[in-house]
């Protein structure tokens, strides 16, 4: 494209790609009919993905310390 914005373009790749990497984990389907159903089931994968994560970076480093004897 002639009229292509690339600094535009820069910029709105730095701002989605966070998302980006979250939201191919999650599934495309759903097994539920109804919208309300839906919500709420995509609600709980997001839930349950920020809980793994979360789990993930607050994990304090382990130590390990010496047997005694």
């Amino acid at each position: 494209m002639k009229g292509k914005d690339r600094d535009k373009d820069r910029w709105l790749t730095k701002v989605r790609m966070p998302y980006e990497g979250t939201f191919s984990r999650m599934r495309k389907r759903t097994w539920y009919r109804g919208t309300m159903k839906n919500q709420f089931e995509g609600f709980l994968e997001a839930l349950a993905f920020n809980f793994k994560r979360l789990v993930k970076i607050k994990t304090p480093p382990l130590e390990f310390k010496p047997l005694e004897e």
